[in-house]
């Protein structure tokens, strides 16, 4: 999965710039190695700090992860109805996508994590050493809803974000809505495994 997933003049406190919790929309955008040809997704994330995360495709390819910071689920529904789902379950520690959501509190201030460039529409932040290595990614960029990244307050008044992997993969995902300090049942970044679903445990 890539993502899959959500994100984010500073002066304000370093906790500000990443909410405590939000959710938003989304459309996700990367060119297949396989045949050279543009994919898209859309589907929603929801975060709370710290480290809990559910990305819900609802399309093309429907598929739910689930994480928070002791396990994490990754389920992908039956082709046909009433056929078998799968589930792979694992240890959430080591993830890169929650912890990349974590490490954005520190906002357009350069870090031990990662130099941060304002410039324009854009707040590009380059990823080094133990960080870099252990979020998989080399560089994310975001884009200001409003032109001027030095006037955004928080990771809400960006619209994109360009996620440049280690690899050499790029993703995009544009955020056509954003709910800052969202309120989560109880449960909600816990996965309840349907009846009929196969479970794996993951490495």
């Amino acid at each position: 999965m890539l993502a899959v997933t959500l994100i984010m003049i500073f002066s304000l406190a370093r906790a500000a710039f990443l909410p405590a919790s939000f959710s938003a929309d989304y459309e996700e955008r990367f060119v297949s190695s396989t045949d050279g040809k543009e994919k898209k997704s859309f589907g929603r994330v929801d975060y709370q700090r710290p480290r809990h995360v559910r990305f819900e495709v609802v399309a093309p390819n429907p598929s739910t992860f689930v994480a928070n910071p002791q396990t994490s689920w990754y389920y992908t529904p039956p082709f046909i109805e009433g056929e078998e789902g799968q589930v792979v379950v694992q240890k959430s520690a080591g993830l890169p996508f929650t912890r990349f959501l974590d490490a954005l509190t520190a906002g357009a201030k350069s870090n031990a994590g990662y130099d941060a460039v304002l410039k324009g529409d854009t707040l590009t932040l380059t990823f080094k050493g133990k960080m870099k290595q252990e979020l998989q990614l080399a560089q994310a960029v975001l884009r200001a809803r409003g032109g001027d990244a030095a006037k955004a307050a928080d990771l809400g008044d960006f619209e994109a974000m360009n996620l440049a992997y280690g690899n050499g993969k790029k993703v995009e995902m544009r955020f056509s809505s954003f709910k800052r300090d969202a309120k989560f049942p109880t449960g909600h970044f816990v996965f309840v495994v349907p009846p009929k679903t196969k479970v794996s445990e993951g490495k």
